[in-house]
C-alpha cells in the first residue's frame, strides 16, 4: 500500500511540475458506479468462461487543471474502486472481487456555448488509468485466479459541467494490459492454460470542485 500511495503522489507531482504557470488548478471530490467486464480471449480447455457484467463503485478527489489555451485542459484523479466479475461456465460459476486504486489522466477540451456557457458546458476526455490491486477475494475461491498486480487501460468519456463547479461524466474504459494472471474455474488446469482477462467498463461520476 506505501508503495502505490508512493507512485500516486509521483505521479501527480510529474503532472503538477509539468502544466505552464499560467493554468488554473482546481481540487475536488469524485464518486460514482462503474460496470465491469472482463474480456476472456480464449476456451479453456473443453469449456468455454464466460464474464458476465456486474455492478461496482468508486469515489476520490480529483485535480483539474485548466490550460491557457482555450478549452482545453487535463484531469487526474486518485480513485478507489471496487470491481465485481461474475465468471461461469456450463457447469460452474464464480464471483471475483477486486480493489483498485486507480489513477486516471485524461486529456479534457470544453466546449463553451453562446449564451448558456456560464451554466452548462459540455466536454470530452481521453487518457490512460493505472491500476493498482490492493486486495481481492481469489483465495476464497480457492486461488483458481491470480491477479496482476498493476494494469493499464485507455478511456474515452464525455460529461457536463455546471456552474462551473458540478462535473457529471461518463467514460468508457478499454483494457490494454491483462489484469489476471490465470482464469480457471473447477478442475481446469490453470497452469496448462495461461489467458488472463482485460477489463472492459463503464464508469458514471459526479464530481464537485472547489
Amino acid at each position: 500500500m506505501k508503495q502505490i500511495t508512493k507512485i500516486v503522489l509521483t505521479l501527480v507531482a510529474i503532472m503538477a511540475l509539468a502544466v505552464p504557470a499560467e493554468s488554473q488548478v482546481r481540487f475536488g471530490l469524485k464518486a460514482g458506479l462503474n460496470l465491469n467486464k472482463l474480456h476472456l480471449s480464449r476456451r479453456l480447455g473443453d469449456d468455454l468462461v464466460n464474464s458476465d457484467n456486474r455492478v461496482g463503485f468508486t469515489g476520490g478527489i480529483i485535480m483539474e487543471v485548466v490550460l491557457p489555451v482555450a478549452g482545453l485542459g487535463i484531469d487526474a484523479s486518485a480513485l478507489y474502486a471496487h470491481r465485481s466479475d461474475q465468471l461461469s461456465t456450463y457447469s460452474n460459476s464464480e464471483v471475483i472481487k477486486r480493489d483498485y486504486i486507480c489513477v486516471p489522466v485524461n486529456l479534457k477540451y470544453k466546449l463553451t456555448l453562446p449564451v448558456i456557457g456560464r451554466v452548462i458546458k459540455p466536454f470530452a476526455t481521453t487518457g490512460p488509468e493505472f491500476q493498482f490491486l490492493i486486495k481481492d477475494n481469489f483465495k476464497d475461491i480457492g486461488n483458481i485466479i491470480e491477479g496482476k498486480s498493476m494494469s493499464v487501460s485507455w478511456n474515452v468519456g464525455f460529461g457536463i459541467e455546471l456552474l462551473s463547479r458540478v462535473q457529471v461524466h461518463a467514460s468508457y474504459g478499454i483494457g490494454l494490459s491483462k489484469a489476471l494472471k490465470t482464469v480457471g474455474i473447477g478442475n481446469i488446469d490453470t497452469d496448462k492454460y495461461q489467458n488472463g482477462g482485460k477489463d472492459n467498463y463503464w464508469t458514471v461520476t459526479a464530481a464537485y470542485l472547489f
